[in-house]
């Protein structure tokens, strides 16, 4: 499991959704992004130089990032859920069933 040491807003997008960065406290791994992606749609590409994955949580989130990094970005929908980040901060502590 990781430890999410920081959530930092990185910026709104026109349509009014919003893009927030985590930081955790190891490398992302790849079991942490399968759970990230479970009941989702995930495009995941292992033999890019840098392993590079897209999770897309329709009317929730869309998740971006790179196995081995400690960070990916998560684009919240405007018009989803209001707790998708503290559900995906369950998911990636403590591998807890996913709400989004």
């Amino acid at each position: 499991m990781h430890g999410v040491i920081a959530v930092r807003h990185v910026e709104d997008c026109f349509d009014g959704d919003f893009i927030k960065e985590f930081e955790l406290d190891n490398p992302l791994e790849e079991a942490t992004m399968r759970r990230l992606a479970h009941n989702a749609e995930l495009q995941y590409y292992p033999n890019f130089p840098k392993p590079y994955f897209r999770i897309e949580r329709r009317g929730a989130c869309t998740i971006q990032g790179v196995i081995g990094k400690k960070t990916f970005r998560v684009t919240f929908d405007r018009s989803g859920p209001k707790d998708v980040e503290d559900v995906l901060k369950r998911l990636i502590e403590k591998g807890e069933p996913d709400g989004c």
